[in-house]
Order: C-alpha cells, then sequence, then structure tokens
C-alpha cells in the first residue's frame, strides 16, 4: 500500500493520534494508528475529490443549458 502515500504534509502523526485516544481512554497501537490515519486520509482526499467533480459537472451542465437555450430555432420561422 504503499503506492498510496501522499507528498503533502500530514499534521497529525500516529504517535499524537495515541495520545489523543488515550485520552478518551482508548488504547491503540502505533501501527493501527498509522492505518486509521491513511484511511482517514484517503477519505478525506476522496471527498474533496468527488465534491470538486459535482461542482464543475454542475457548472459546466448550467452553462450548457444557458448556450442551448439562446441558440434554438425558433419553429415557423425559417429565417432564423
Amino acid at each position: 500500500m504503499d503506492y498510496y502515500k501522499f507528498r503533502e504534509k500530514r499534521s497529525v502523526t500516529a504517535e499524537k493520534m495515541v495520545k489523543i485516544l488515550q485520552n478518551h481512554d482508548t488504547v491503540i497501537s502505533i501501527e493501527k494508528a498509522q492505518k486509521v490515519l491513511e484511511l482517514i486520509y484517503k477519505l478525506s482526499n476522496l471527498s474533496v475529490q468527488e465534491t470538486i467533480k459535482r461542482l464543475s459537472d454542475r457548472n459546466s451542465t448550467a452553462s450548457r443549458r444557458r448556450f442551448t437555450r439562446h441558440t434554438k430555432k425558433k419553429k415557423g420561422n425559417e429565417n432564423s
């Protein structure tokens, strides 16, 4: 799973996550914390990508509607 490693800086480390969970009476190993953090970062990146895709699809659809609405030929008017 090393091919999924991201190059951006991650502010939460596995050690930091273990300490946070210990404050809430949950014990977890560093290896499990690394796997959980990797999953969290993957899901957050997928969520951002999906949101950007939906926004771009919505904007392109709206612009196509505007374009086709203004260029439609009217029935019965052969000169236009």
